[in-house]
C-alpha cells in the first residue's frame, strides 16, 4: 500500500487532491476488479434476499397475525446480525486489497473469536453515526454535512485499528481536521461519478461504485499515513 499511496501524492499542506486519490482508486479497481465484482454480488444478494422476504412477510402487519409478526421481527434481527457481520468483513477485505494483500470473495463470511466484538462495535458506530448525521441535518442541514465529513472514517478505524466506538469517532475527527473542504469536494465527485454511471445505460453504475469505493478507501489510507507521519 505504501508504494501505491505515495505514487499518487505530492507534497503540500493537504493530504491529497481529488485527482490523486481517484488515480489511486482506479489502480486498485484495475488490480482487483474480479474480487470487487464478487463482493458486490454477495452484498446485493444479501439485500435482495431480505427485500424479497420482507415484502412477503409484510402481510403480518396487514393481517395482524401475531405469530407472523414475531417471525418477521426475529428474522429481521437475524438479518441485521448477518448484514453487519458481512459489512464488517467487506471493509476489512477492501482495506487489505488497498494494501496489496490477497483476498477472496469467500472471506466475506470469515468468522473468528474477535469478529463478534468488532462487528458489535461496528454496528453501534453505525447507529451513532446515523443519529449524529440525522440530528445535524435537522439543524439546517449544514451541521449534518459537517459531521458526515468529520466522522466518515469511523467504520474504517474500528475495522482497521480495532478501536472502540468513541475512540474511533475521536480519531476520525482528528484525521479529518483541516481536510473538510477536500473531503466535501471528493464526496460531491463521488455523487457525480455514480450519476454518470447510471446514465451509461445503468450498467455503468457497477464500475462507478467500484471506483468510488476504492477511491474512498485509498483516501483513508492517504490521510491516515499523512497524519501518522506528521507526528
Amino acid at each position: 500500500m505504501e508504494e501505491t499511496t505515495h505514487k499518487h501524492l505530492k507534497s503540500d499542506n493537504h493530504s491529497f487532491t481529488i485527482q490523486q486519490v481517484y488515480a489511486g482508486g482506479w489502480d486498485l479497481v484495475k488490480k482487483n476488479w474480479a474480487t470487487l465484482l464478487g463482493l458486490g454480488a454477495v452484498m446485493l444478494l444479501v439485500e435482495l434476499c431480505y427485500g424479497t422476504y420482507s415484502e412477503y412477510m409484510s402481510k403480518a402487519f396487514a393481517d395482524q397475525d401475531f405469530v407472523l409478526w414475531i417471525l418477521y421481527a426475529s428474522s429481521t434481527l437475524v438479518y441485521y446480525v448477518v448484514y453487519f457481520w458481512v459489512a464488517y468483513n467487506l471493509i476489512r477485505i477492501l482495506l487489505n486489497l488497498s494494501r496489496g494483500q490477497t483476498e477472496t470473495v469467500r472471506n466475506i463470511f470469515e468468522y473468528n473469536k474477535d469478529t463478534a466484538k468488532r462487528a458489535a462495535n461496528f454496528f453501534l458506530a453505525n447507529i451513532l453515526y446515523t443519529v449524529a448525521i440525522f440530528a445535524g441535518l435537522i439543524l439546517l442541514i449544514i451541521p449534518g454535512i459537517y459531521l458526515a465529513m468529520r466522522f466518515q472514517f469511523v467504520q474504517y478505524l474500528i475495522v482497521d485499528k480495532n478501536m472502540g466506538v468513541f475512540d474511533a469517532f475521536k480519531k476520525s475527527s482528528e484525521m479529518t481536521k483541516g481536510e473538510i473542504w477536500h473531503l466535501l469536494g471528493l464526496n460531491v465527485v463521488f455523487i457525480l461519478t455514480c450519476l454518470l454511471g447510471l446514465l451509461a445505460l445503468l450498467i455503468g453504475i457497477i464500475p462507478a461504485v467500484m471506483l468510488v469505493t476504492m477511491t474512498h478507501v485509498f483516501a483513508y489510507n492517504v490521510i491516515l499515513n499523512k497524519k501518522l507521519s506528521d507526528k
